[in-house]
């Protein structure tokens, strides 16, 4: 890919290295115009996962290359309505000790016991499922498991709930003589509310928030009818939802698709807490796992509300029935409460003492639980009362007017400032995706912003704090005193302080000002033809920058594609997608970051990292932080010199049988480079001289007849040029000597070597120089003397950067 013009939607590969999971994104626009699937993304992704399997990281890998042909068949068609699809590619499975399974009897097709929840939730509910999938695959259990029960076990695991000996059943057929293309149904005996989509367009065409109050209004309905604890779980839902409805379901593809909506702690039929007359008729026989309805097959409940659209109520007033399982069978209501100053507190009205009267009730903590679960009021607002309405029901008094629940008022923050979020976006990236394969044309520079990004927002030192109800609903935070923030031209001003681009270009934020300054695109090779490029914003090379031509840019320059001889200058970053060969008449010079393929036989001048892909060869680099050549995927330093102040990461450094390699690390870059300059005008200029006193010694030794008038003045021109020679010789001496004497170096200067360090290598680390006799492997240079030597192992090193933390901590606490 690298050389081509490229539109920004190619295919791209992401990798989650903490699940071992491998997505593919892909768009429509892209593969229209590329109608045969690229055998690329499925080699990367076979082999790494290959790889990780040889390693011992993994124990088993899943690959689906099917999905991945058949959604790249439907987005490369004409009337595809959908614009991108991600989903998994591969998956590695790891050797999982806290999954037990076991055969299962009563037609169930195993039951499935999670001994360690955090382990099995660090997985995420899709790779949690196609693990699970793929442990049956193994086990030779032949038909696929209900998705549906798998989801309700993650969701109880997230809940708090155990998992154990849990009977998980084969996928039913969905039927297909629904008209709805959203149904709900409910399995009572498994306590589980399941959402069943029939077409790709109720994905598109559904509000997730409209979903989420159904799954609410289910879970309540459920926990009336059966007397137990049912829950939903938005986040998961929601994480749910978007896999699907960005995922190749959106295509159409494995439709139908049931989510668990509303969940209940499971308990096997011989212990559930629904009694035979609280279930319906059709429910009401089920004595074992496999009868219990399936997606496609179970009953509706009548109690469930049908619309979509609906809801939570508005409660002024909530009841909690008393139910057949707690030994009451009056139908009076036990508890009722009164809403006050919107929904932020709850009391207790109408009380009815002679409840004490009935000496089947047990008046405990699991009797409270189930009334305010019924109540629907949120755990923790009630926390804080319920010992005294412990105390008050075994004291048999009287709770009217009592406190049930009362809600937390939020906080509005303080001392608000304007953050540049743009600077930081590539930081913040990175760190989300950890592990991750990223294209790296979309990073290619944290100061250049598209339309949609944030530009910047209004951060407060003491963060404003949300509120919420007795029913546990989010309330939004008080509004604080807002900054008046000039916003320029091709920015726009949203709720919350934010501040988006509308159009490309290149943010400058100066104390409550922010504009924004516009992008220039050059599509097509940069060359004498087309002339040189100035520009006092950013700048974009859809290109190559040919021998002779130069790119000038006050902002950051991004070229994709070669650098072939030409100049390319920023006061901020450069992006370079392929290679750079700038040669002697050529340079990168840039005072922030230079991020490049590869370089070979170039000039480079960096006040910020040199980050290069590949391999940087028989090249003069000066860099202000550092330089990175690919340090864990075979990159090689070789020939040329290298100077940065604070480190050099790298593979290899030297060649066995080639030039020297000079490294100099931990120096003054800036005084070195100065050193340089001068250092090479001096060279030229004692040439100079010599060539100079050559012709003069020349001329001096010829007789009078042979010397002409224009001899004559030639002599004299060379005695004059010598002396005036001598004294610009002399200054630059002494402009060496100076800068010399104000050499500084960094104490915490470090090399890193993680493959091969050659002989051939000349290093220097913080102004002293390391010997190198043999080659090495994997080691580090620092400036610090070990055993006679500057070279030590990677481990002691590591240990020893350990050692250092710690004694840093320590001093820190004390």
């Amino acid at each position: 890919m690298w050389g081509l013009k490229l539109s920004g939607k190619e295919p791209k590969l992401l990798y989650q290295s903490k699940q071992y999971r491998f997505r593919v994104l892909l768009h429509r626009d892209y593969c229209r115009e590329h109608p045969t699937p690229q055998d690329d993304i499925v080699r990367r992704c076979k082999s790494k996962l290959i790889e990780l399997k040889s390693e011992g990281q993994i124990d088993d890998h899943v690959f689906d290359e099917a999905t991945y042909r058949e959604v790249w068949e439907q987005l490369s068609k004409v009337d595809c309505p959908v614009e991108s699809v991600a989903f998994t590619l591969g998956l590695g499975i790891p050797i999982l000790k806290w999954l037990v399974i076991k055969q299962g009897g009563d037609d169930a097709l195993c039951k499935v016991s999670l001994l360690n929840s955090e382990s099995a939730l660090a997985l995420g509910i899709q790779s949690f499922i196609m693990v699970i999938k793929r442990k049956l695959e193994r086990a030779n259990v032949k038909h696929p498991p209900n998705e549906s029960q798998l989801q309700a076990c993650y969701l109880r695991l997230a809940s708090g709930w155990p998992v154990e000996s849990v009977p998980i059943t084969a996928q039913p057929p969905f039927s297909e003589a629904q008209d709805k293309p959203v149904t709900v149904y409910v399995n009572k005996t498994r306590q589980e509310i399941s959402l069943v989509i029939r077409n790709a367009k109720a994905f598109s065409s559904l509000s997730e928030d409209s979903l989420l109050a159904l799954a609410k209004k289910s879970a309540l309905a459920l926990s009336d009818e059966s007397g137990s604890e049912v829950k939903t779980h938005p986040e998961i839902f929601k994480e749910i939802w978007k896999e699907f409805s960005s995922g190749p379901v959106s295509l159409g593809l494995g439709i139908p698709k049931s989510i668990v909506i509303a969940f209940g702690n499971w308990l096997p039929p011989s212990k559930t807490l629904v009694s035979k007359t609280q279930v319906s008729k059709s429910a009401a026989s089920i004595s074992n796992p496999a009868d219990m309805p399936q997606p496609g097959n179970q009953p509706k409940t009548s109690g469930m509300p049908k619309d979509l659209d609906a809801v939570p109520l508005d409660r002024q007033e909530v009841k909690a029935s008393q139910g057949q399982n707690h030994g009451v069978s009056s139908d009076k209501p036990i508890l009722q409460m009164k809403l006050a100053d919107q929904n932020m507190i709850a009391r207790v009205v109408d009380f009815d003492r002679t409840i004490y009267e009935k000496d089947d009730v047990n008046f405990n903590e699991e009797w409270l639980d189930q009334q305010i679960s019924r109540l629907g009021l949120a755990k923790e607002t009630h926390a804080p009362y319920k010992d005294q309405l412990l105390f008050a029901l075994e004291s048999k008094k009287d709770l009217n007017g009592m406190t049930l629940a009362r809600g937390e008022v939020g906080t509005a923050g303080l001392d608000p400032y304007l953050y540049p979020s743009y600077k930081h976006a590539k930081e913040k990236f990175i760190a989300e995706h950890e592990g991750d394969f990223i294209d790296v044309r979309s990073l290619q520079s944290s100061e250049i912003v598209k339309p949609g990004d944030l530009v910047a927002e209004i951060i407060y030192k003491t963060p404003a704090k949300t509120g919420r109800d007795v029913f546990g609903k989010v309330l939004d935070a008080p509004v604080a005193n807002i900054l008046k923030v000039s916003v320029g031209p091709g920015l726009q001003a949203k709720k919350g302080g934010k501040f988006f681009a509308s159009v490309p270009g290149s943010p400058v934020i100066k104390g409550l000002s922010i504009t924004l300054q516009k992008i220039y695109v050059h599509q097509g090779d940069v060359s004498l033809k087309s002339g040189n490029i100035v520009f006092d914003g950013p700048i974009e090379i859809r290109g190559n920058i040919d021998q002779g031509a130069s790119v000038i840019a006050k902002g950051p320059i991004s070229i994709f594609g070669n650098v072939e001889g030409g100049i390319v200058k920023s006061e901020t970053s450069i992006f370079v997608q392929g290679g750079v060969i700038t040669t002697v008449r050529g340079k990168l010079e840039a005072k922030g970051d230079i991020q490049v393929y590869h370089v070979e036989n170039s000039r480079i001048y960096c006040g910020g990292t040199l980050k290069v892909a590949k391999v940087l060869l028989n090249s003069t680099v000066f860099a202000g932080v550092g330089v990175e050549v690919a340090p864990k995927e075979g990159g090689i330093v070789a020939g040329g010199k290298i100077s940065a102040n604070g480190h050099l990461y790298t593979y290899n450094l030297g060649l066995k049988n080639g030039t020297n390699t000079y490294v100099n690390i931990g120096c003054d870059w800036k005084t070195e480079y100065s050193i340089q300059i001068s250092e090479t005008r001096l060279e030229r200029l004692s040439e100079a001289v010599e060539r100079d006193r050559a012709n003069l010694r020349d001329l001096s030794g010829r007789k009078a007849n042979q010397l002409g008038k224009k001899h004559v003045e030639m002599k004299a021109d060379l005695q004059k040029k010598l002396i005036k020679s001598r004294k610009i010789i002399d200054k630059l001496e002494k402009r060496l000597q100076d800068l010399k004497s104000k050499i500084t170096v960094n104490p915490k200067a470090e090399i890193i070597v993680r493959n091969l360090l050659f002989a051939t290598s000349r290093v220097k680390i913080s102004n002293k120089q390391a010997t190198i006799a043999n080659d090495f492997r994997e080691v580090a240079i620092t400036p610090k003397l070990r055993k006679e030597s500057y070279i030590i192992s990677l481990e002691e090193f590591a240990n020893a950067k350990k050692t250092e933390a710690d004694a840093l901590e320590i001093a820190n606490k004390k």
